[in-house]
């Protein structure tokens, strides 16, 4: 139906659920964050500031990620780009182990933090996993769609923002690129 075809068009969801349903003005909301994939900053662009919680009900700022090269990732449990996303994010994780890059992944909307650990334990997921409550985050990024990856340098500055599935090797490129890179003291 629509709904799958829209999904698989995106590769994504929307933080509510999915995008097939969407129309007017949330349609267009969605079409243009989707364009937003592969949106390169070239000014300095802090990381928008949200607090969560991880895994074990500890408050998580996103101001605590200054300081080392950080891929952020935003994602929800009733997404299936997200769910295939857990475990591309830890091939990436392990592949980066050596390279000082962290992952931090961050499920919106998607119950407690039981039930998302229950989620990345079956996935295997050992990278830091924090959670927002509910979708309001979406106005904070300026993206309601998931998953959506944000890449910070060291010094706290959004890189690029990528929307929608990634698969392995363009997470990996996508990293690689910026890694690369000399770092700012």
């Amino acid at each position: 139906g629509v709904s799958a075809k829209r999904c698989a068009e995106y590769g994504a969801c929307s933080l509510y659920g999915d995008v097939a349903g969407a129309s007017g003005e949330t349609l267009e909301m969605y079409k243009r964050e989707k364009a937003q994939d592969g949106t390169v900053f070239t000014e300095s662009t802090p990381l928008p500031e949200f607090e969560g919680i991880d895994l074990e009900g500890n408050p998580v700022r996103s101001t605590e990620l200054a300081g080392q090269p950080t891929m952020v990732v935003f994602l929800a449990g009733h997404c299936g780009h997200s769910i295939a996303s857990i475990g591309i994010l830890q091939k990436v994780a392990d592949e980066f182990a050596d390279k000082d890059l962290r992952i931090v992944g961050v499920f919106v909307n998607s119950g407690s933090a039981d039930q998302v650990k229950s989620l990345v334990n079956l996935y295997k997921a050992d990278y830091p996993v924090w959670l927002y409550p509910d979708a309001s985050i979406g106005d904070v990024i300026d993206s309601h769609l998931v998953p959506t990856y944000f890449y910070v340098d060291a010094d706290g500055s959004v890189k690029e923002k990528l929307v929608g599935m990634k698969s392995e090797e363009e997470v990996t490129k996508f990293v690689t690129s910026y890694m690369a890179e000399p770092q700012g003291e």
